[in-house]
């Protein structure tokens, strides 16, 4: 066996299936989506190669791309901290609500 697709089917009520199959040095990733629900398949698959190509190009680069790796972890803990904080006021919201609801 020289090559190997990742195939698969949708279950009822799925939009969208992502398969992955590594074999032989190769990560092969295929695609399947309910027409009807996902407009461009195309689309997502372009942007799935363009993020591949990036993780590859940080990890050619001489620092291993370290920096920016941090700098992403840095960013996604700023993002992850402010939905922390919008949690909290919703929640915080939601028990003010149920407290005037029961006076």
């Amino acid at each position: 066996m020289t090559e190997i697709y990742p195939v698969s089917a949708l279950a009822p009520g799925q939009f969208l299936n992502i398969t992955l199959f590594s074999y032989n040095g190769n990560l092969q990733i295929g695609l399947l989506g309910a027409e009807k629900e996902i407009e461009n398949l195309q689309l997502l698959a372009d942007y799935i190669t363009q993020a591949f190509d990036e993780l590859e190009a940080l990890f050619n680069s001489p620092d291993l791309g370290i920096n920016k790796i941090q700098a992403a972890r840095e960013k996604i803990a700023k993002v992850e901290s402010k939905g922390s904080t919008v949690n909290k006021t919703m929640k915080n919201k939601s028990n003010l609500s149920k407290k005037k609801a029961i006076s």
